[in-house]
């Protein structure tokens, strides 16, 4: 090699080579290199990781965690939407198929008909975003009873409170999403600053 080392070509040379063929102001140089290549996968295997907490929390996080808590009516929810649930998307299609964009002002003009469709409608999002009733999960509970609860609080609270309420929901889970995807945006966004 000659005597011009490039920070490339120090940078792939070991430190047995860097000792037999490099002068002692050029062996600094060369740990000058290391250091900061050292320095540099450092921070890319941080920055590695970090990405892997990110995709652990978004990827497998428990609904417990991602969920929302809101308050209904006295009732403590934790809410989250799951934008793959079937059952949301039947109760959503069901309702535009039928109404359109139909808004609270539009329910007591109903006939009767209509507002069983739209309230079992409801209780179909409403099963599909609580994620716990009260601190008591609905998965932990028997099938058949977080049905119920959501029957009798439709019946309790009538058509209007109860499309009001999954109207809370729906604002609070995209609210708690968009913060979740600003967060993750600023973590990536500071990433790549850091990488240029």
């Amino acid at each position: 090699m000659s005597d011009d080392y490039s920070a490339m070509d120090l940078r792939e040379m070991d430190r047995t080579a860097a000792l037999n063929e490099l002068n002692a102001e050029q062996f600094e140089r060369w740990e000058d290199v290391q250091e900061l290549t050292q320095a540099a996968d450092e921070r890319a295997e941080q920055f590695a990781a970090n990405d892997r907490t990110v995709s652990s929390v978004v990827v497998d996080a428990d609904l417990d965690e991602l969920g929302t808590d809101v308050e209904v009516y006295g009732n403590d929810l934790t809410v989250y939407i799951d934008a793959d649930d079937d059952r949301l998307h039947d109760a959503i299609k069901r309702l535009d198929d039928r109404f359109g964009d139909v808004e609270r002002d539009d329910l007591d003009a109903l006939g009767d008909a209509d507002r069983e469709a739209i309230g079992e409608a409801l209780e179909d999002i409403l099963l599909s975003s609580i994620v716990a009733w009260d601190g008591e999960r609905f998965e932990d509970l028997p099938a058949d009873e977080p049905l119920a609860i959501v029957q009798v609080a439709r019946e309790e609270w009538g058509l209007t409170p109860t499309f009001e309420a999954v109207m809370k929901i729906i604002g609070a889970c995209n609210e708690a999403q968009a913060e979740r995807f600003e967060a993750i945006d600023s973590f990536h966004g500071a990433q790549r600053s850091r990488n240029h």
